[in-house]
Parts: C-alpha cells; sequence; structure tokens
C-alpha cells in the first residue's frame, strides 16, 4: 500500500526551519523581513498571504542564485525524530508529496533526507495535491494512506479519492479539526 506523506509539519519542522532562515548568510539582505513574517502566526491558506509570499520569493531567489545553500544533511535537524526509521521501513511504499515553490522545497528535501535511499518525492509546485495527484500516473486512486497537516488539502483529496484513508498531523499539539483521525508522530500510523 502506498503511504502518501506531506513535507512540512509532517516529516519536517518547518516553524523551527523557518525560524533558523534569517540566521543564515544567505538571508542576510532580508533578514528582518524574513523575521516578520515568520513572527506572524501561519494562517491556513496555502500561500499565507502576500507578505510571506514576498519573503518566500527572497528565499527561492536566493537558493536559485547561490548565495543560499544546505549542503546535504544540513537540514536533518529539522527532521522529526520518528521520521527516518518510518520511511527506512517503508522503503518505495512511502510518497513524499509538497506544495510550495519547487526550488525551495527541493532545497529543503534534499538537504534533510539526504541519508535516507530509495525516496519517491513528487513537488506539486503551485498545484494543490489532489489535483497533483489526479494527473500522477502512480496512483489510480486504490487504497492508500494519506498524511497532511493542511485541512484544506484532506478535503480535496477526500473529495476527489474515497479510497485514501485521510489522517491530519498535529505535531503542534492542537486538537485537529475532527473529520479525521489525527496524529501527533508517525509511530501512530496502522
Amino acid at each position: 500500500m502506498l503511504y502518501f506523506l506531506d513535507f512540512d509539519r509532517v516529516l519536517f519542522d518547518t516553524d523551527a526551519y523557518n525560524a533558523s532562515l534569517p540566521d543564515e548568510p544567505g538571508c542576510a539582505p532580508f533578514a528582518d523581513e524574513l523575521r516578520a513574517v515568520v513572527s506572524e502566526k501561519r494562517d491556513e491558506t496555502l500561500t499565507g498571504g502576500a507578505a510571506r509570499i514576498a519573503a518566500w520569493e527572497k528565499v527561492s531567489d536566493a537558493l536559485s542564485s547561490g548565495a543560499l545553500t544546505f549542503a546535504p544533511g544540513y537540514l536533518s535537524r529539522f527532521v522529526y525524530k520518528d521520521v527516518p526509521e518510518l520511511l527506512r521501513g517503508l522503503g518505495n511504499e512511502a510518497v513524499i508529496i509538497t506544495y510550495g515553490e519547487y526550488e525551495r522545497q527541493r532545497a529543503k528535501v534534499e538537504s534533510a533526507l539526504s541519508g535516507i535511499v530509495r525516496l519517491t518525492v513528487l513537488y506539486t509546485k503551485d498545484v494543490p495535491k489532489a489535483g497533483f495527484l489526479a494527473s500522477w500516473p502512480g496512483y489510480n486512486g486504490q487504497k492508500a494512506v494519506f498524511v497532511d497537516d493542511r485541512v484544506a488539502e484532506l478535503e480535496a483529496l477526500g473529495a476527489r479519492f474515497p479510497a485514501l484513508s485521510l489522517y491530519e498531523m498535529r505535531r503542534d499539539g492542537t486538537k485537529g479539526d475532527g473529520r479525521w483521525p489525527v496524529l501527533r508522530s508517525l509511530a501512530e500510523l496502522p
């Protein structure tokens, strides 16, 4: 069975990573802007609003220009402790699926998970996951597990793919939406 695992806030402590970015030398020219954006509470939209978009575009530009780089393994400190063992155990059945600007997501995934082999990673870019999955040839609607922290993504996935077993990840300790089983750790997966 396939296990679709969102990257940010399911496998990777994105909030701690975001808070660390202003201290990266490649982000120095816009560090104050990043601090301001990171200090605001995250909303449930996919984009996060105009100020957040502008700040993350600067991160993407710094990555593209080479001003900001992450060596293999450098970001592994932000990978949740339960992730490496689960990914190794699932092997080819694990599919990481991540929304966001390609270069920014690729840099995080490749650095954070560099020591784990046999990874399938789907970069949806700006396409919501349900839409992306509908066009991905590796999935045809069969029974599978999907873990995400975004309610909007889970709603769309449930509407489009009734055979998916959906789980809401709440590593932040909140109670969750209530429509799907809540996980606090990937060790709780059936």
